[in-house]
């Protein structure tokens, strides 16, 4: 896994604005007022949640490179704090365990740590009580291949696997559903059967801007019925 790669993902992820606003649009009703933010990486989710002043806003990222463009971007912003760690380590809790987090987010996150349910129990351990996390996961591991693999994903989850991990670290799930149905054969053509990988083709950066242009039609069809499967897989869940 290099660090190069995980950033053009996050870099190229930055040009589908619409998608990134579908999937806060997802999460911002449960947003609290003390929010973590589990692997911010270079802030496309962040903006969003940072948009409103009286938040307080904690990034957490591993790598030096994500951390020092989060800097540069909120510096500026009172109400952000930023910290270079790894969830997995005890670190972690000493640096947010004084804030009073009642909102954790994990998004497209999870599937890049190798011990997911430690992961999962670090985060539980600096929520207060009645705090709520929010997931989304790459979907299904049929679907893994190269691409997953050079940006550093361990795994992808069903909706089943993903609600007994939650159970298993001590959380109760309150909605688990499947999103982006039209993503999810996106990725079967482009990454399994054309078994392309990161920067190996430029078609896919003009697929993923045409779906940015279309997505909001996407997410209504979400909002009104959740599709059986579909290429992520999104949960709220509370501390028990």
């Amino acid at each position: 896994m290099e660090a190069s790669e995980i950033k053009k993902a996050l870099e190229d992820n930055a040009q589908t604005p619409n998608y990134n606003r579908w999937i806060f649009e997802s999460f911002r009703d449960f947003l609290g007022n003390c929010i973590l933010e589990v692997g911010s990486g270079i802030g496309n989710i962040t903006g969003y949640i940072a948009e409103d002043t009286e938040r307080q806003v904690i990034l957490v990222d591993i790598m030096d490179e994500f951390t020092s463009v989060l800097k540069s971007k909120y510096s500026s912003n009172k109400n952000v704090k930023i910290f270079k760690c790894d969830v997995l380590d005890k670190e972690f809790i000493n640096l947010v365990s004084d804030f009073r987090i009642d909102t954790v987010l994990c998004i497209n996150v999870l599937e890049h740590l190798w011990d997911d349910l430690k992961a999962l129990r670090q985060m539980k351990k600096v929520m207060r009580s009645g705090a709520q996390l929010i997931i989304l996961a790459p979907a299904f591991k049929f679907l893994y291949s190269r691409w997953d693999k050079a940006i550093g994903h361990y795994k992808r989850y069903t909706r089943k696997e993903l609600m007994q991990l939650l159970d298993s670290a001590g959380f109760k799930v309150k909605k688990a559903y499947y999103m982006n149905f039209i993503g999810f054969f996106g990725w079967l053509i482009n990454a399994k059967i054309l078994n392309f990988s990161p920067g190996s083709s430029k078609s896919i950066i003009r697929q993923a801007v045409l779906f940015d242009r279309y997505v909001n039609i996407l997410s209504r069809m979400e909002h009104a019925f959740h599709p059986p499967f579909g290429l992520s897989v999104f949960a709220v869940c509370s501390v028990t």
